[in-house]
């Protein structure tokens, strides 16, 4: 649930209107404040929104489809929600189309905590497909450790600062970063830490199956968060730029993992477009090569030379005397 006051962005209210307005028709009505403890939200920004789900409609609608939303003038303004009698009529699924439907409201309770009207729902749905449906599916979206999850919302509705050790794939390091988080959200299959980053000294989106170790603090915020919310986008970052790889078919599992942009397949080799994202990641990349792969940036210059001077330093780096027969350039 929200914080209380908590600011959210449009989806965030999208998503809680879709639990208040089924919550409300079938208890019958309740409080306005009753409604926004409950669900943790502002009460004057419930207003609004539900009042906006009553008169902010589409004219084709028409009157017998719309959500119904009326507010008492009295001092606890009760709020009652009729819905249309198109909520009323079970639609006629196939079975691909009820687990999928499944798997969405499991992975919607899984983000907005237990106490939904959509649960009963799921219920219903899990009991058609058949016994056992509701507790074999397994929805994961990604970075799905529960405990972590549960100490980064804690930490958001405190608004208490985390240490977070994190994975960045773009640089391949781990470093340790210490974050005001905003919120917790899942995009497109993957769970995702939003919050402004004290190491960087900008908003950040951190991937939860890349956080190694969370550790909540008892230091306040010092940024709070923003009212439009950054939402994360897939990807990993804008590429610098790209690099052409051509290796034999039998180390194609070593580019299987990387922003590969482009694929053509050769008979007995392979070659690959890569986007890169930083200058050391791309060192990285050239000293794991096989030694008969060739590599080109997208003016045609040859990169094998690089490879060998990266190598060399590592050498250096480690006490070893790069040799000219220890090195291949």
């Amino acid at each position: 649930m929200s914080a209380p006051g908590k600011k959210m962005n449009d989806a965030e209210r999208v998503e809680v209107m879709l639990s208040v307005l089924p919550w409300l028709a079938a208890r019958g009505g309740a409080p306005l404040s009753e409604v926004a403890e409950h669900f943790g939200v502002d009460r004057e920004r419930l207003r609004d929104d539900l009042l906006r789900v009553f008169y902010d409609v589409e004219p084709e609608v028409g009157a017998d489809n719309m959500v119904d939303v009326h507010i008492d003038d009295s001092d606890d303004e009760w709020v009652t929600v009729a819905l249309p009698g198109s909520f009323e009529q079970p639609p006629r699924l196939d079975h691909s189309e009820a687990l999928a439907l499944l798997a969405a409201g499991t992975a919607f309770v899984d983000e907005r905590g237990s106490e939904l009207a959509l649960e009963p729902a799921l219920r219903k749905l899990g009991a058609v497909l058949g016994p056992g449906a509701a507790t074999a599916l397994d929805v994961d979206l990604g970075g799905g450790d529960p405990d972590l999850r549960r100490l980064l919302r804690t930490a958001v509705e405190q608004q208490r600062s985390v240490v977070l050790e994190y994975f960045a794939w773009g640089s391949d390091e781990v470093g340790v970063r210490t974050v005001d988080p905003w919120a917790v959200h899942s995009v497109t299959g993957n769970w995702y830490l939003t919050g402004w980053c004290h190491d960087r000294e900008a908003s950040r989106h951190f991937r939860l199956d890349r956080v190694l170790s969370a550790e909540a603090t008892e230091d306040p915020i010092r940024t709070p968060a923003p009212t439009d919310l950054p939402h994360p986008t897939p990807g990993v970052g804008r590429a610098e730029h790209t690099v052409e790889v051509t290796l034999p078919v039998q180390h194609v599992w070593l580019v299987d993992s990387f922003p590969v942009e482009s694929f053509e397949d050769l008979g007995d080799r392979v070659r690959v477009t890569v986007a890169v994202y930083s200058e050391s990641w791309l060192d990285r990349l050239l000293v794991r090569l096989p030694e008969d792969a060739t590599v080109h940036d997208a003016q045609g210059t040859d990169l094998w030379r690089r490879r060998g001077e990266v190598a060399r330093r590592i050498m250096i780096a480690a006490g070893i005397d790069p040799s000219a027969d220890s090195v291949s350039a």
